[in-house]
C-alpha cells in the first residue's frame, strides 16, 4: 500500500495568512484534517476563505470544528462534505472518526458539550467505525491527563470520555487541539495522540501512514 501523507492544522483561529507560506514549504499531500477553531468566533464566509486557501494545497480537506466555531462554520463543513463530527468516513482504507467543540471554557463559547454529551457521540462512533479497522479519531478537545491537555501552569483540562474511548477501542491516532500550550505527540497504550499547537502561530503536523500503521510524526513550524 502507498503511503499516505497527511497535514494536521490545529487551531487556525482565521491565520489565513500562514497559509500561502505553507503552500510553497509542503508538497505532495494526501489528506488536510482540521482539528477545530477554524475561525475565531467568526462565520461561513470566513471558513470558506481559509478552505479555499487550503484546497490549493489538497483537494481532500476533512475536519471539526472547534469550540470557537459558531454552527455557521459546522453547517459550511457539512455542506462541502467535509464535516467529520459524529460521523466516520473512510479514506484509503483508514477510517476517520470525528467529536467537534470542546468541554466548557472558564469563559463560555459556542460549541460547547457536557462530559455525557461527549460519551453519547463517542458511543455512537464505536457502532459506526467497522471492527479491526485502521481509525482515527478526529478531536478538538484533547484526552485528559495528556501532556496535550495541560495548562501553563500544569493542571489537566481534557476529557475523561475522550480517554476512556481511547483506551478501550485503541485507534491509530487522536489528532486534537485546543489547549494552545499543550504542543506535542504521546501515546495512549498504542493510540498515537497529537496536538501540532496552534496554526495561528505557524505550527502544524505531517503524518505518514503505511500498511494501516502510523509511520511517523513530525511537528513543525513556519518561520515568522
Amino acid at each position: 500500500m502507498r503511503t499516505q501523507t497527511v497535514l494536521q492544522l490545529a487551531d487556525i483561529h482565521g491565520a489565513y495568512y500562514y497559509i500561502e507560506k505553507l503552500r510553497h514549504t509542503i508538497e505532495n499531500i494526501d489528506l488536510i484534517l482540521l482539528t477545530g477553531d477554524i475561525t475565531h468566533f467568526g462565520n461561513a464566509d470566513e471558513a470558506d476563505r481559509i478552505v479555499t486557501q487550503l484546497e490549493r494545497i489538497c483537494r481532500q480537506i476533512a475536519g471539526v470544528t472547534g469550540n470557537c466555531d459558531p454552527g455557521d462554520v459546522d453547517r459550511y463543513l457539512t455542506e462541502r462534505g467535509m464535516n467529520l463530527h459524529s460521523k466516520v468516513v473512510e479514506w484509503k482504507g483508514y477510517y476517520l472518526a470525528g467529536l467537534g467543540g470542546s468541554l466548557p471554557c472558564p469563559a463560555s463559547t459556542p460549541n460547547e458539550y457536557t462530559e455525557n454529551e461527549a460519551a453519547s457521540v463517542l458511543q455512537h462512533l464505536s457502532t459506526l467505525r467497522p471492527k479491526n479497522a485502521p481509525f482515527l479519531l478526529v478531536s478538538h478537545q484533547p484526552p485528559y491527563g495528556t501532556l496535550n491537555d495541560r495548562l501553563e501552569h500544569g493542571e489537566h483540562v481534557g476529557s475523561h470520555s475522550i480517554r476512556a474511548f481511547l483506551e478501550q477501542h485503541q485507534p491509530l491516532a487522536c489528532l486534537t487541539g485546543h489547549i494552545h500550550e499543550g504542543i506535542g505527540a504521546g501515546y495512549l497504550g498504542t493510540c498515537a495522540v497529537l496536538n501540532p499547537g496552534p496554526f495561528r502561530q505557524g505550527r502544524y503536523a505531517l503524518l505518514t501512514f503505511q500498511n494501516e500503521k502510523l509511520d511517523r510524526i513530525s511537528l513543525k513550524q513556519l518561520p515568522d
